[in-house]
């Protein structure tokens, strides 16, 4: 899948994004506003388990979001089950290692 924005594009995870998914995932401020199972610290064996698992769904959920052609963080989907069988659950994460400004997409 690849959804070209431009400046962004979203796309399938690759094995080679390991490196930067750590920079990103090992953030305490992107932990805090996941899911309690996201682990933190997030290590290199989390990082590997999770782009092996995202690159073996039959129904791909979870993409990189890449600037300047580097993973900088991602989008995932989550369908829900039983009485919540027509919901969907989205969760991004967007570190700041900077802490200034967003990305902002020009006019």
């Amino acid at each position: 899948m690849l959804l070209d924005l431009g400046d962004l594009q979203v796309r399938d995870w690759r094995r080679d994004d390991l490196e930067a998914l750590l920079r990103s995932a090992n953030n305490p401020k992107i932990a805090a506003n996941l899911r309690d199972q996201f682990p933190y610290p997030y290590t290199r064996r989390d990082g590997i388990d999770y782009l092996n698992y995202v690159r073996s769904m039959a129904v791909p959920m979870s993409f990189a979001i890449e600037y300047e052609g580097a993973a900088i963080g991602g989008i995932g989907f989550k369908l829900g089950a039983d009485i919540a069988r027509l919901s969907l659950e989205m969760d991004t994460g967007w570190p700041n290692p900077s802490g200034g400004a967003a990305l902002r997409r020009a006019p």
